[in-house]
């Protein structure tokens, strides 16, 4: 019998070693076990790293939010993280739907092995050299008595360990130590290859969450000669451009919406998508290929480029899936965290961006101060002026801040927007995102009570969703929802139900946007608790940078996050400019009361008593 792949482990670690061996015993006989024990080995090893790093475990303590916590914490590496996640979702589907192949359990397996190197040249006490230790498909052997031994020593394994997640100390990490441990694990994530048949299993299951139909095996031309069909929304592999192969093509029905490039998991991004638009220039209409237009030298109007790493700052070029539209010169790629939904796709395509802006720029704003609706004020109507302008001159600067004074009428001037932004299509679909439940309610009433047009409210010309409902319909144009709710939903949904795609929504408003975000009374128990202010301005971040939106803040005072996130106001009505304008009662100066009591105190005396 060839040595296991996870024997690395088996000094320090026995129970991920035992939980890894069981996993390659399975393999050739029953593959959904082997699933499920390499979930197992992912989920122990988690509870593994909490123990290291002294963390408390999350309220909902699942493997998925477990994961969670550690990306938040920066414990987990990127790569690292996805391959975590690989694993995650195969056993998933392995548990709960009873189906797999030999060929997925050997992937994940590879994948585990993988994870179990980083970990081990990471945590173990004095680690060898892992380098030259590369994964090998174990054997086909009959081990039933292996297992039986090895379920037993698991049962006692198990006791042990719990024992010691019990017993582990509640203090927090010596900082120190937690600088090493990065350290060696970013040396040991680094050593990661993966082939780029390896990533596009990755780059497959990526696209399968967004809606696509992706097996780069089956759905292969070069292989299987797979063509587009109607009614079907099929991410084909190896499609032919000239002499060349489009890594994907993305096809809603017959026609041809998306070429996409994949790089191997270490390889650069191109993110000018000079592959993509060679393959977009090459491509022509035949295999039933219905092409959309043409633009300059392109037949395809959206292209990708991807090595299946989720976008980092840090590496920009080598993460994220860059993402570019042909359909106009000045046009420049950008990375998003995820991929455009086929229906994404078809509102991206039906959108025309130059007439929605010729119309926001054409299109008076007479009627918004109509007293029989809005009645807005000058300096709101400004306002609603300065953001469109910085929306249809700088269309590469996707943010931008509103700071007016409280009790200077955001909400109102905030209604007026939407409705001029919808009214001209310059947006699909807006979400409204507020910090606290019941500012989201106010914010809703206001929409449905203030009068825009034809004595007409937002919520009655205009589809409106509440904060209860969280899947917009299809002709839903304004949303509300709480930062706490998408968090859970984007980040913290292990069931993978409602997670909305990047494209979900094409303008974001965020109210309160100068917030420091820190625990709050009014916060209800069900919403996800906050380490601390900072904890919440990145998971905040976190959500407006998930979706492929623009970012509106509004907000009273600016604090030092609000402008890092959404740069300079594009228009400031401060507090003295509407006192002086009369719409504003400036404050009085204190009157100061003196009292003996007050100027002098009380002094007791011993045994003395109150008279």
């Amino acid at each position: 019998m060839t040595p296991s792949n996870f024997s690395h482990l088996e000094a320090e670690f026995p129970i991920l070693f035992n939980i890894g061996q069981a996993a390659e015993f399975n393999l050739h006989q029953d593959p959904v076990t082997c699933l499920f024990k390499i979930r197992q080995f992912g989920e122990r090893l988690t509870e593994k790293l909490f123990e290291e790093h002294h963390l408390e475990f999350p309220l909902e303590n699942s493997f998925h939010n477990r994961l969670k916590t550690l990306e938040f914490e920066r414990v987990l590496p990127a790569n690292i993280k996805d391959l975590f996640f690989h694993i995650k979702e195969k056993g998933n589907v392995a548990v709960h739907q009873n189906k797999a192949t030999i060929d997925e359990a050997k992937h994940a397996l590879f994948l585990s092995f993988k994870i179990s190197k980083w970990f081990y040249e990471t945590y173990a006490t004095a680690p060898k050299d892992l380098t030259a230790v590369k994964f090998s498909v174990p054997e086909n052997l009959d081990t039933r008595h292996a297992l039986h031994v090895l379920e037993s020593e698991y049962k006692d394994l198990e006791q042990r360990f719990q024992g010691l997640l019990a017993e582990r100390e509640t203090a927090g990490l010596p900082k120190e130590k937690e600088q090493v441990i990065q350290q060696k694990s970013e040396l040991a994530a680094s050593k990661i290859e993966m082939s780029e048949a390896e990533t596009r299993d990755l780059i497959d299951a990526q696209l399968r969450k967004a809606g696509w139909q992706a097996d780069t095996n089956t759905l292969n031309f070069k292989i299987n000669k797979t063509l587009p069909q109607k009614g079907k929304n099929l991410a084909i592999a190896e499609w032919p451009a000239g002499s060349k192969w489009a890594d994907y093509a993305l096809f809603i029905g017959l026609e041809l919406y998306g070429i996409v490039e994949a790089k191997k998991w270490v390889q650069d991004i191109s993110t000018n998508l000079a592959q993509s638009k060679i393959y977009a220039e090459l491509v022509a209409d035949k295999h039933g290929a219905v092409l959309l237009g043409e633009w300059a030298t392109y037949k395809v109007p959206f292209l990708f480029s991807t090595n299946g790493r989720p976008y980092l700052e840090q590496i920009k070029t080598k993460s994220g899936i860059w993402f570019l539209d042909v359909r106009k010169a000045t046009n420049i790629s950008r990375p998003l965290q995820g991929w455009y939904s086929p229906v994404g796709l078809v509102k991206l395509r039906e959108q025309d961006i130059a007439t929605a802006n010729q119309k926001l720029e054409t299109t008076p704003l007479d009627f918004l101060k109509n007293k029989s609706g809005l009645g807005l004020r000058e300096y709101q109507i400004k306002a609603i002026q300065a953001v469109e302008q910085k929306i249809i001159q700088q269309p590469d600067d996707r943010r931008a801040l509103l700071a007016m004074a409280t009790g200077t009428g955001k909400t109102r001037t905030i209604i007026g927007l939407c409705y001029h932004l919808i009214q001209t299509n310059r947006f699909h679909r807006i979400l409204f995102l507020v910090d606290r439940t019941l500012l989201g309610i106010q914010a809703m009433n206001a929409f449905k009570d203030n009068k825009i047009v034809d004595l007409n409210t937002f919520a009655e010309v205009y589809d409106v969703k509440s904060l209860k409902e969280l899947v917009p319909d299809i002709d839903t144009r304004l949303q509300f929802a709480t930062v706490q709710s998408l968090v859970k939903r984007l980040f913290y949904n292990d069931s993978e139900q409602n997670i909305p795609s990047v494209d979900q929504y094409d303008c974001i408003i965020i109210d309160e946007a100068h917030r420091g975000y820190l625990l709050d009374k009014q916060l209800s128990e069900e919403d996800l608790g906050f380490k601390d202010q900072q904890d919440y301005i990145s998971k905040y971040r976190m959500v407006l940078d998930y979706f492929d939106a623009y970012a509106i803040g509004l907000t009273a005072t600016p604090a030092l996050h609000t402008k890092e996130i959404f740069g300079s106001a594009v228009y400031t009505y401060s507090y003295r400019e509407a006192v002086v304008d009369g719409f504003l009662i400036d404050h009085e100066p204190p009157y100061l009361i003196k009292t003996k009591l007050s100027e002098e105190g009380i002094t007791w005396q011993k045994g003395e008593k109150p008279k």
